[in-house]
């Protein structure tokens, strides 16, 4: 996991090479935390126009979306503005990935 910065924040290592992601993060530390509302995640900060909005993991669609953890919309049907947005979210996810090579 990294930051805005693409800093990495968390590492797992150890997992078969095999394993699927969502398996990987199911089992993690991170999950685990994350799902008992233990992870320490900062309260959420006001953005354009002053709303507050949560600190937010973005994650593929291979995982489970939650309170602090966004996942692409399924891929069928989808509205203009759901398209625009799983395009946006893959963006940053393939940037993080040429990081990691």
């Amino acid at each position: 996991m990294c930051d805005a910065d693409y800093k990495f924040t968390y590492i797992d290592i150890g997992s078969y090479d095999k394993s699927s992601d969502s398996i990987i993060c199911k089992t993690s530390a991170l999950y685990n935390q994350l799902s008992k509302g233990e992870l320490v995640i900062p309260a959420g900060g006001p953005l354009e126009g002053g709303k507050l909005f949560p600190y937010v993991i973005l994650a593929d669609q291979g995982f489970v979306m939650s309170e602090n953890l966004i996942t692409p919309y399924g891929s069928k049907g989808l509205s203009d503005e759901k398209t625009s947005f799983n395009y946006r979210l893959s963006g940053q996810g393939g940037a993080l990935n040429v990081h990691l090579e």
